[in-house]
């Protein structure tokens, strides 16, 4: 990297300020309808890459590059980086960003449309790890991408609106734990790594933001032995909330109490219960059952939105 190419670096100090700046002389306004709310803080972001310890020899995906403020510290660590960013206004933006930094690569795309075997192979890597501040409107269909795509993943920190972290880590019992908390803990571990004052983003949240670390299980903690079938149940069951498991199983199946009330006395699971007081494990031993009767989901379940 050249003179000229360290003092652009220099000029990309972010602040709420500098932000705005950068924003109106291109005549940009953050868009709500894309959940854009961009880190802001320079000093947080190099905590953040900090904490992912980015390799030169290694690969990394970072979600909705915004105005750079993870691109820059990433880019630094000499690493590959694929910055995906699906609003085409900010690309002048991050242009200016990586200039003299030749292990950047600029994905003008939607995340979800993304084929990660596509980015190992051009990185020529086993694995790439993920980093990214979630829109909050889609960050559900985000980490059940993730999800999908675990075998070809790493190091994962992702950045969530605090309640949403409080809805991944809820526990059985919590009026917070639903499909998303029962999909993501029994394919997963979830920590919480650090929290991140609203006053760092620019527009300014209602609320903090919290840094997660995703390390995917190569053994699901439900016991499920049938992904598809285990997302169905747990679609089924929190599909109504309220209903002992009961009615919501039965009204997925289609079937007579009777019927659902012997299936779920098999996986020795309580009928009366409702959705979220069931573990992991009760969750999972019903899918077994289901797998083992033929009862299998249709696409039209699997494809129903997730809470």
């Amino acid at each position: 990297m050249n003179i000229a190419d360290s003092k652009s670096r220099a000029t990309h100090k972010l602040s709420p300020h500098s932000a705005r700046q950068i924003l109106r002389s291109r005549g940009l306004r953050p868009r709500k309808k894309l959940g854009q709310n961009f880190l802001i803080d320079a000093n947080v972001a190099r905590k953040v890459v900090r904490i992912l310890a980015p390799q030169r020899e290694e690969a990394f995906l970072e979600i909705g590059a915004g105005v750079g403020a993870l691109t820059l510290p990433l880019a630094e660590s000499g690493a590959k980086i694929f910055a995906a960013e699906i609003d085409p206004r900010l690309l002048t933006i991050l242009r200016d960003v990586i200039v003299g930094f030749d292990n950047v690569q600029l994905l003008e795309k939607d995340v979800l449309h993304l084929k990660i075997e596509t980015l190992l192979d051009e990185a020529g890597v086993k694995r790439i790890h993920v980093l990214g501040n979630l829109p909050y409107n889609i960050t559900t269909q985000i980490l059940l991408y993730l999800l999908d795509n675990r075998r070809c993943l790493g190091r994962i920190l992702i950045t969530v609106q605090r309640e949403y972290a409080e809805r991944l880590l809820a526990r059985p019992g919590s009026r917070l734990y639903g499909s998303i908390s029962v999909l993501l803990q029994s394919y997963s571990t979830i920590e919480e790594v650090m929290s991140i004052p609203s006053t760092c983003f620019f527009p300014r949240p209602d609320v903090s933001s919290t840094v997660l670390r995703v390390v995917f299980r190569d053994v699901p903690a439900s016991g499920a032995r049938d992904e598809a079938v285990f997302r169905a149940v747990v679609r089924a069951a929190f599909a109504h909330r309220r209903k002992m498991l009961l009615n919501s199983i039965g009204e997925w199946l289609g079937s007579a109490k009777p019927k659902v009330a012997e299936l779920l006395k098999v996986a020795h699971v309580d009928g009366r219960k409702r959705a979220e007081q069931l573990t992991l494990e009760e969750l999972g031993r019903i899918a077994d059952v289901f797998y083992e009767e033929g009862i299998l989901p249709s696409q039209a379940m699997l494809d129903e939105t997730m809470d």
